[in-house]
C-alpha cells in the first residue's frame, strides 16, 4: 500500500469529529482508553493512532507519521498537534490533506 493509502484510510478512520480523539490514541464508547488488552472497542482514534490501524506495518506506519510531520513544516509533533487544546477536528483534516496531496506528489516523482 502506498503512503498517500495510508494517510487517506487513515483520514477516513477520524473523518468525523465523533471519530476523532485528544489524549489517547484511541478510545472507547464511553471514552476510557481502548486498545489495552481489556477488549473495549475502538470508536474514535487520535490522528497518530489512525495511521498506526491504517498501516500495515510499522515502518509503513513511521513513514506516514514522517509525511504528517513535514505537512506541519516540521514545527511541532503529530501528537502534540493533535493534542493541542485550539487544535480542531478540522485543523487535524487539513493536516491530512497536505499531507496527502505531499505523499502523491513524491509518489509521482
Amino acid at each position: 500500500m502506498k503512503i498517500s493509502e495510508v494517510l487517506e484510510q487513515a483520514k477516513a478512520l477520524i473523518s468525523t469529529p465523533a471519530k476523532w480523539t485528544k489524549g489517547q490514541y484511541a478510545k472507547d464508547g464511553r471514552g476510557h482508553a481502548a486498545g489495552d488488552g481489556k477488549g473495549q472497542t475502538p470508536v474514535c482514534w487520535c490522528a497518530v493512532g489512525a495511521v498506526q490501524v491504517a498501516a500495515e506495518n510499522d515502518q509503513q506506519a513511521e513513514q506516514a507519521w514522517r509525511v504528517l510531520y513535514a505537512a506541519l513544516h516540521y514545527e511541532r509533533s503529530v501528537v502534540a498537534f493533535n493534542d493541542d487544546e485550539t487544535t480542531t477536528h478540522a485543523d487535524v483534516m487539513r493536516m491530512f490533506d497536505d499531507a496527502i496531496a505531499m505523499a502523491k506528489r513524491r509518489e509521482a516523482a
